[in-house]
């Protein structure tokens, strides 16, 4: 089975956190072709030329809100899953793609697939305290899904 995954990175104005995010993804040991799609909202930055220095496909979002993005984003996709990414959310090792798809891979009545958000210490502390509890470090009854770090089957 030939299996293509499009990761999908909104970004504005986050040309270092990009960059450190593409460089993690551009290490990962992932078992399927992938694409790398840029959703851009307006950056002023570098944002644009560290996605072309990764070779990643650039939509331009004109009019921002978080669900037109992601739409955009897999608008212009060719996978069959949607890995949803922040640009500020770094991936934790070099098998995250991989853990993210094999679920959705393995089981067609899974929708979707989501990664813990482990904070930036001292970039945001309100962010640091709000991410801490929606996901913690150890396994409790509830949860939160994210689709700052998550995968969607295309079709879903």
């Amino acid at each position: 089975m030939n299996i293509c995954v499009s990761i999908i990175i909104r970004a504005r104005n986050e040309a270092e956190s990009l960059r450190q995010t593409l460089k993690i993804i551009s290490q990962q040991h992932m078992d399927f072709d992938h694409e790398i799609i840029i959703v851009d909202n307006n950056s002023t930055d570098d944002t644009p030329v560290v996605a072309k220095d990764y070779n990643c496909k650039i939509v331009n979002l004109k009019k921002f809100s978080w669900g037109r993005g992601i739409n955009e984003g897999i608008k212009h996709s060719k996978g069959d899953f949607c890995i949803l990414l922040s640009a500020h959310c770094y991936p934790a090792n070099n098998k995250w793609a991989n853990t993210l798809v094999t679920p959705l891979i393995n089981n067609k009545n899974i929708a979707a697939t989501y990664g813990r958000q482990i904070p930036i210490k001292g970039l945001n502390p309100f962010e640091e305290v709000e991410l801490k509890f929606w996901f913690p470090s150890k396994p409790t009854s509830s949860f939160a899904i994210s689709n700052a770090n998550a995968c969607i089957r295309k079709k879903v």
